[in-house]
């Protein structure tokens, strides 16, 4: 029995009046279904959301599509045929290097260095992972760089700052071209969107910062990466197949050509490293031409110096031979001259005695002819008297006396005077004789202490040579040691480069071929980070929704089962009217 047309109005109005009678249990299960559905639709909308943020972000910076490195580094050929490849738009060789560097706060940071290239246009499409200042400029000049915004917020390096490197890591003349770099921005890269550490061999082993240089910066022979993009690829929403499908011909195309470049690379490093090989041989002979030189010149130094210690050694061993005699000489002429002088003091002294005898002789002399003059004056008034008492001939035989006494007298008293005259000139002979022995006393004592002085000198001359003979003894066994060692060392170190250049003789037809890599973006460990959260935020969407549902439909079960214990009277009045179950149904649906 089919129910009237004038009951379905009435069904309507049931099913309004049971949902206007219980509003709240209505309204409670459309917030749960509402729920479920909010948190499937904006969970679903997200991951789409992120990858196309991310896209975008990647084609405003012109991101890369594929990285090639290889084991032994790309060249300019290996960029050329990358060029060449078909389907591939853009391709940006770099150089990367790691290396520790100290800032102006004397902290030690392990920091990637990366190149970036010349002319700079935004619209060219071989630069690639552009750079977005954030404080700053980028580099112009050589030694400027700038350096990658800390993810953390504590950057320990700020505009204006110098890095250098650590003079404890050696030379690095052949990957930078100055060791100082003064920072001249902030900046942010798509290369690096993830707060994870890169790893590196240097250090600690984590990379602290990265930091960018113009290409001129750099001294390495061979290229770190190449990067390049892909024709077409960039319309494309990166994370998804079509993305990957598009850029996998590329990707094998540079698979096989790294094929065909490892081997030219292998024979070319092979080249070289024979041509070097050859240049260190040639280095070696010169090197050791060039030491046995400079030994043999040493040895002649050594032969010379020798040979002027020997001299020295005989003229000072003469010179005391010289002393020596001159001593002996001196002392016989001091004892001769002393003889001498000991004999004429002697002479003198017997000649002043007999001086003095024959003063003491004149002085008898002189009395006597005192005595006799007075027996003259005497014996001349008694014959005066004589003669006047008329006494002729006692006058006479007094006149005799008297003459006989004037006689006597005129003999003595000449006698007297050629003694007295033989006195005086024996007196200044003794005089003369005094005078010339005092002056010959004083010029041979002046004459011994010139003597004596010159052979002081002499002394003083041979014991300095003596010490300049010990000094250059003790220099000349330090250089013959020096000799010894420079000989000891000189071998060794020719011993071991010559074992350096045969091992490298012995390694170079082991080379193993270089490999090359070829890497999608998601080698890239920001990329990878960002695209697997995406990934794990869509496994979210899929599941965590279905709890909201799974409780909305319990709670939904319970009501209507109340529901229809409750209208039992109702269902069965609307199976009367000629409703059937589905129909009946539907309304608690």
């Amino acid at each position: 029995m089919k129910p009237l047309h004038r009951t379905h109005s009435t069904y309507r109005k049931v099913i309004f009046r049971e949902i206007r009678h219980s509003l709240s249990r209505f309204f409670a299960i459309f917030a749960i279904v509402a729920l479920g559905v909010g948190f499937l639709a904006g969970l679903m909308a997200t991951t789409p959301d992120m990858r196309l943020s991310a896209d975008a972000y990647f084609d405003d910076t012109n991101f890369m599509d594929i990285r090639v490195v290889s084991t032994m580094g790309l060249t300019e050929d290996d960029v050329r045929d990358i060029r060449q490849i078909s389907g591939v738009v853009g391709v940006m060789p770099a150089y990367q290097a790691d290396t520790q560097v100290r800032t102006a706060g004397e902290d030690t940071i392990v920091t990637r260095f990366h190149s970036l290239p010349q002319g700079r246009e935004t619209d060219d499409p071989n630069y690639q992972n552009q750079l977005a200042v954030v404080d700053g400029r980028l580099p112009e000049q050589p030694g400027e760089c700038v350096v990658q915004e800390s993810p953390w917020g504590d950057s320990p390096v700020h505009v204006g700052d110098e890095l250098c490197l650590l003079p404890e890591d050696g030379d690095q003349s052949d990957t930078f071209a100055t060791d100082t770099f003064t920072v001249v921005g902030i900046v942010r890269s798509a290369y690096y969107i993830s707060i994870e550490r890169e790893s590196t061999d240097v250090g600690s082993g984590s990379v602290g910062m990265m930091a960018y240089l113009a290409d001129s910066d750099f001294t390495m022979e061979a290229y770190a990466n190449v990067f390049v993009t892909v024709d077409g690829a960039k319309p494309l929403t990166s994370m998804l197949a079509p993305y990957e499908e598009h850029i996998q011909p590329v990707i094998d195309a540079l698979e096989a050509l790294g094929d065909v470049r490892e081997q030219i690379r292998l024979e070319e490093v092979r080249e070289e490293a024979a041509d070097a090989l050859a240049e260190g041989r040639q280095e070696l002979e010169d090197k050791r031409a060039e030491t046995e030189q400079t030994l043999a010149d040493a040895l002649a130094e050594l032969t010379e110096a020798r040979q002027k210690v020997t001299d020295a050694q005989r003229e000072l061993e003469d010179g005391e031979k010289k002393l020596a005699d001159g001593k002996k000489e001196l002392a016989d002429k001091k004892a001769a001259f002393e003889t001498e002088i000991a004999l004429k003091e002697k002479q003198l002294q017997e000649g002043e005695l007999a001086l003095l005898d024959g003063k003491a002789q004149l002085s008898e002399g002189k009395a006597q002819l005192q005595e006799l003059e007075k027996q003259l004056a005497d014996g001349k008034a008694e014959l005066q008297q004589l003669i006047a008492d008329g006494k002729t001939e006692e006058a006479e035989a007094k006149t005799q006396e008297l003459a006989m006494l004037q006689a006597g007298y005129e003999i003595g008293l000449s006698e007297y005077e050629t003694q007295e005259a033989t006195l005086q000139e024996k007196e200044n002979e003794l005089t003369l004789a005094r005078t010339q022995l005092e002056a010959g006393k004083k010029q041979a004592e002046a004459e011994f202490a010139a003597a004596e002085k010159t052979l002081a000198e002499s002394r003083a001359q041979l014991d300095s040579g003596w010490e300049e003979l010990e000094a250059g003894r003790a220099e000349l066994e330090q250089g013959e040691k020096d000799y010894a060692d420079g000989r000891k060392e000189a071998d060794e170190e020719l011993g071991k480069a010559q074992d350096e250049l045969d091992k490298a003789a012995a390694e170079l037809d082991t080379i193993e071929p270089p490999v090359w890599y070829v890497f999608d973006r998601m080698n890239n460990a920001g990329y990878a980070s960002f695209a697997g959260n995406a990934q794990k935020v869509e496994a979210i969407a899929t599941v965590f929704p279905i709890f909201f549902f799974l409780v909305a439909a319990l709670v939904a079960l319970t009501t209507m089962t109340r529901m229809v214990e409750e209208e039992r009277t109702q269902i069965g009045t609307l199976k009367a009217l000629g409703y059937g179950k589905g129909k009946i149904a539907l309304k608690y649906l």
